[in-house]
């Protein structure tokens, strides 16, 4: 709104002091949050798949690389005509995204499909265990069919792999191959019976 507003570049330079500090702690919690959840990533991934030549990584990915409140404000005031042409911000932590790697490259171009599933997998594992260590309680693990593109021997790797007191709320078309008794529902034409 303000990029668009008639003397953008007498306002936005009072916003962008505020903005500064807020954006590098921003950026920072995320590369600390992402050195601990890779960890966490990568240890699923090899009990999943059962080798260590198979690696998994996620970066984040800046528009500009900053990580103090003056290499942030530098940038903003770098770029203030160009995002007042534009009429947005052209950098921040909210143009910033994340890699999903494989082996060093790009997980979505070079993994086959069940490296994707797996590594799909195992980030949603790496956030479970993240989320119980930080709160110190076991989340509720919610299983939408993610296993059917898995060979048998990484679904049943999947399923020891999870904490037997942990809740699973699973959907799929087939029941999984582990020991414990399921609760199940059956769904036909919108009821569940």
């Amino acid at each position: 709104m303000l990029l668009k507003s008639s003397d953008p570049f007498f306002q936005i330079p009072s916003f962008d002091q505020l903005l500064a500090p807020i954006a590098a702690k921003l950026i920072n919690l995320r590369l600390e949050l992402l050195a601990e959840f890779n960890q966490h990533l990568k240890s699923f991934f090899t009990k999943l798949v059962e080798t260590s030549a198979e690696v998994p990584d996620l970066q984040y990915s800046q528009t500009k690389m900053a990580r103090s409140e003056d290499e942030f404000l530098y940038l903003l005031q770098h770029n203030l005509e160009r995002d007042v042409f534009s009429g947005s911000t052209s950098l921040g932590p909210h143009r910033d995204d994340f890699l999903f790697l494989f082996n060093g490259k790009s997980a979505i171009e070079f993994a086959s499909e069940g490296q994707q599933r797996a590594w799909v997998l195992s980030l949603r594992f790496a956030q479970y265990l993240y989320f119980r260590e930080k709160s110190g309680t076991d989340p509720v693990i919610l299983a939408d069919d993610i296993l059917g593109e898995l060979d048998p021997a990484r679904r049943q790797r999947f399923w020891n792999a999870i904490d037997p007191n942990t809740q699973v709320i699973a959907t799929g078309t087939t029941f999984p191959e582990d020991r414990k008794p399921w609760q199940t529902f059956s769904v036909a034409n919108g009821t569940f019976a």
